[in-house]
């Protein structure tokens, strides 16, 4: 599991998943730490990016957003 901001071109956490054959779903815990650019910005993007080193065509990505009060 990689999180990133591809505008920035930046990887904020990279973690290594194992040992989850046979399971509908998986827990684990990403920590980063993410800067604000801009005041006014309410919302935070970034990737999530699954990638697999055992099947070819197996990565995914999807949009993170994080809002800020």
């Amino acid at each position: 599991m990689i999180i990133g901001q591809p505008k920035q071109q930046k990887l904020l956490s990279i973690k290594k998943v194992t040992n989850f054959r046979a399971q509908k779903e998986v827990n684990t815990k990403l920590n980063f730490v993410v800067k604000q650019d801009d005041e006014n910005d309410k919302e935070l993007k970034f990737k999530v990016y699954l990638v697999c080193d055992s099947y070819v065509g197996c990565d995914q990505e999807d949009d993170l957003t994080i809002k800020l009060e």
